[in-house]
């Protein structure tokens, strides 16, 4: 009997009729595995036979022989030939942790069968068919952030449309299965230059020098950031959800000045269709910045998931925030913005992006509205040793409308940004694994204002690995 994993019933079944849901998946990922040697085609299961025979067939054979002995569920005399006759050549490493990995998850054990995963996986992020074992481990572990990630992966890297939809509807059975998303935050942040100030203490203007006042230079020092977020989805019709959230965010440095406190809140109408989503909702955000100021925000946004063909995916989130200011009230005002992400999956461990956008700001000055475009490349590669590498460069244009007070003349700005982030994703603490991330920043403009650099830290443990 097939099971569907959209069906909400499979969840109340145990690990068999749940594993059945995902075999067609596991075997496509395990006959496209070409970059795997030796873990491809079928072979009979051959029991009975003595282990002297058994030894004596050659070990990509017997690799074969075992993996359809355990997922025909003999599992016990699977375990017992792997132990009478390991493997010697040079995959043996990598064999012995899989297929003692599968026996640990057909009998339970998705802690052990997840550590055998991960540690076959940092050794050769390529395979394949180990991904998948490992995400449905942590699907039956209901580890969803981890779950989720990994089945991501494997649909942008699928081989046919079909298996692809299969890794969707394995995405979908945990949204559906889990309508609170809680998640939480906290890191060490340190920079050389977190307010993003000028390293000058005088400029000149109009040939007379002017002392730039201190909150606007150059400040140092490590921060603390953190924050919580929930959502609850609700499910009126089929592929319609109605999703509420809301979220605390805050950034901390010495002193009142520089902290930054949020607090958000959103609500969105998802309807799904055959290649993508589409998401229409409200968000609103109340902002504590520094000593004195508040800053409201609201505004409609609308998101889009599409998947242009089997390898390329475009995320766009299209958005309009009216905003107003307690002190600087000239400031007030409207902000539109569109962002564009495609993404590029290579293979199911490395993904390429490409990201586009623009922005119109108005404020109550026309020398404070400007136009904003940027373009950028992102890359997600994992590599042996279980390092996850994610690095991100973007390069942002801005030109304001009116002459800023004293430099008689329309600002221009340029900024280059590049963020890296490195992952040790078979290392974990809680469930959790660290993350170390990297930004630098390099603001060049015709204001001596905007004219700055800075390196930053954040020390970090995620979920999704």
């Amino acid at each position: 009997m097939h099971l569907s994993p959209t069906n909400k019933s499979t969840f109340r079944q145990k690990e068999r009729p749940s594993y059945g849901a995902l075999a067609v998946v596991l075997m496509v990922a395990f006959l496209s595995a070409s970059t795997t040697p030796g873990w491809s085609q079928a072979t009979p299961i051959q029991t009975g036979a003595s282990d002297t025979s058994f030894a004596a067939v050659p070990e990509n054979r017997r690799f074969r022989i075992l993996l359809r002995m355990i997922k025909a569920g003999v599992t016990d005399e699977a375990e017992r030939l792997l132990k009478a006759t390991p493997f010697t050549n040079k995959h043996a490493q990598n064999r012995t942790l899989f297929l003692n990995g599968l026996i640990a998850k057909s009998r339970g054990d998705y802690d052990l069968a997840e550590k055998n995963f991960r540690t076959v996986l940092a050794n050769n992020p390529k395979l394949t068919m180990v991904r998948a074992e490992l995400a449905h481990t942590l699907f039956l572990a209901k580890k969803d952030d981890g779950a989720k990630h990994h089945l991501q992966l494997l649909s942008e890297a699928a081989p046919t449309p079909e298996a692809a939809k299969q890794f969707d509807r394995f995405i979908d059975a945990i949204d559906a299965r889990r309508p609170w998303k809680l998640s939480a935050y906290a890191s060490m942040a340190p920079s050389t230059n977190f307010n993003n100030g000028t390293t000058r203490r005088t400029i000149l203007i109009g040939g007379l020098p002017f002392t730039v006042d201190a909150n606007s230079r150059v400040k140092s020092g490590i921060g603390y950031r953190g924050g919580a977020n929930a959502s609850y989805t609700f499910h009126p019709g089929k592929d319609l959800s109605l999703i509420v959230g809301a979220g605390v965010n805050f950034t901390e440095y010495a002193g009142k000045t520089f902290d930054d406190r949020i607090v958000s809140q959103n609500v969105s109408v998802v309807r799904k269709y055959k290649s993508g989503q589409v998401s229409l909702g409200m968000t609103a955000s109340q902002r504590w910045s520094g000593a004195k100021e508040f800053i409201l925000e609201v505004g409609p946004q609308v998101t889009i998931t599409h998947k242009i063909n089997q390898k390329v995916r475009v995320f766009t989130k299209f958005r309009h925030l009216r905003t107003k200011f307690k002190i600087a009230d000239y400031r007030n005002g409207g902000t539109s913005t569109a962002d564009f992400r495609f993404s590029y999956g290579i293979s199911a461990d490395t993904v390429l992006y490409a990201l586009i956008g623009g922005q119109r700001t108005g404020t109550r000055r026309n020398y404070l509205d400007f136009w904003s475009g940027y373009g950028g490349l992102a890359l997600y590669k994992e590599l042996p040793f279980g390092i996850t590498y994610y690095g991100e460069g973007k390069v942002t244009k801005k030109y304001f409308d009116g002459d800023f007070p004293l430099l008689g003349k329309p600002q221009r700005d340029t900024r280059f940004n590049f963020n890296a982030s490195i992952t040790k994703r078979d290392f974990s603490m809680f469930g959790l694994a660290p993350r170390i991330e990297y930004s630098y920043t390099k603001s060049t403009s015709n204001s001596a204002f905007s004219r700055y650099s800075s390196h930053g830290l954040n020390l970090s443990l995620t979920k999704a690995f």
